[in-house]
């Protein structure tokens, strides 16, 4: 794995831009997202991680964790 600027500054220009309405979003950009925000005050790190983990596509992380 390696650090890509490009992809760090494109991230941190569409934060700026969601900043204040705390919606999930998808920047319909170039680079692949996963969205998750807990819908407690305490969640769970293993529910937060099986929801952030893979979108779509191979399941086999999910199912790692359930």
């Amino acid at each position: 794995m390696v650090w890509d600027d490009a992809v760090t500054a494109y991230a941190q220009s569409y934060a700026h831009q969601r900043i204040g309405d705390y919606n999930l979003v998808h920047s319909g950009g170039p680079y692949g997202e996963n969205l998750t925000k807990p819908s407690e005050s305490r969640p769970n790190l293993l529910i937060l991680l099986c929801n952030w983990l893979p979108s779509e596509g191979d399941q086999s992380l999910t199912q790692a964790f359930s």
